[in-house]
């Protein structure tokens, strides 16, 4: 009796685990993952291409769901960087468009133009686990920005000096015209 209770308890915990692993997969997604993965549906996705900075790849990504014709279509941005053995891909949603672009010029304004006393990260991260930001080094009493493709992987991060932020900024505001054209729609 005894062990059937700790075998038991043993298959709860194991059912336990996977369904939080399972969670924490659609935790960091965004809008425009989340609606490329529907089942059962015929997708179609289009990707228009903006720029290049520091070996990231930019573009503005627009998915249609064509077995729905009453279903809406998602534009955003995809970015992406390779290392020697990985490919890494994230997909900002175009409602972010405007949070990161204004963060992006927060920092190069303000954050940029200030001493830290300390080592300081500025930060901004998408839903689906994108983050653009900066630290100020002591050792070098300066401000240095980066990307992180995927929240995951270390790996997966593209440094830029300051003056990339403002090439930057310019090629995600041109998602965002990308996304107004016609052709786009």
């Amino acid at each position: 009796m005894k062990k059937n209770k700790y075998f038991l308890l043993l298959i709860i915990s194991l059912m336990f685990t996977s369904l939080c692993e399972a969670q924490k997969d659609t935790l960091y997604k965004s809008l425009l993952e989340k609606f490329s993965e529907r089942s059962g549906s015929l997708m179609k996705r289009e990707f228009f291409d903006v720029g290049k900075i520091r070996g990231m790849k930019i573009k503005m990504m627009k998915i249609t769901n064509l077995t729905d014709p009453g279903s809406k279509t998602l534009s955003g941005a995809r970015f992406e960087c390779s290392t020697q053995y990985s490919d890494y891909i994230a997909f900002v949603d175009a409602d972010e468009l405007d949070g990161l672009i204004a963060s992006l010029d927060f920092i190069q304004s303000k954050i940029f133009n200030d001493t830290a006393k300390t080592y300081t990260e500025v930060e901004f991260k998408t839903r689906g686990g994108f983050k653009s930001g900066c630290y100020f080094s002591q050792n070098d009493n300066k401000w240095s920005g980066y990307i992180q493709v995927a929240s995951y992987s270390d790996k997966s991060m593209v440094f830029l000096e300051q003056e990339d932020f403002g090439k930057f900024k310019n090629m995600v505001e041109q998602v965002k015209e990308l996304m107004k054209q016609p052709f786009v729609k």
